[in-house]
């Protein structure tokens, strides 16, 4: 099918989605999407498809690690999407 995303692009839009979920809403973090490139992933090996999803595991949990019982008890609003240029930004005040 020539319209069917390979396993390299989802798992790119997947990386991507996450970060906005886990980082942006989850923990406040301004996170930097441009979707349309999440689709355009290629590679011709398992490894190239497993270090984003890797890096993001790491970064999640720095980024858990440094919020206070106090963050992890706030409730909060969906952050807005900026699109600036092609990519979205995801900003969330705290």
């Amino acid at each position: 099918m020539e319209t069917a995303n390979s396993a390299y692009a989802i798992a790119g839009h997947v990386v991507a989605a996450t970060r906005v979920y886990a980082l942006g809403f989850g923990c406040g973090q301004a996170v930097e999407r441009n979707r349309s490139e999440e689709f355009s992933g290629m590679g011709t090996a398992a490894r190239e498809a497993i270090e984003p999803i890797q890096a993001l595991s790491a970064d999640i949990a720095s980024a858990l690690a440094g919020l206070t019982p106090a963050d992890l008890d706030r409730r909060t609003l969906s952050g807005h999407i900026r699109r600036a240029q092609g990519a979205s930004s995801l900003r969330q005040s705290r």
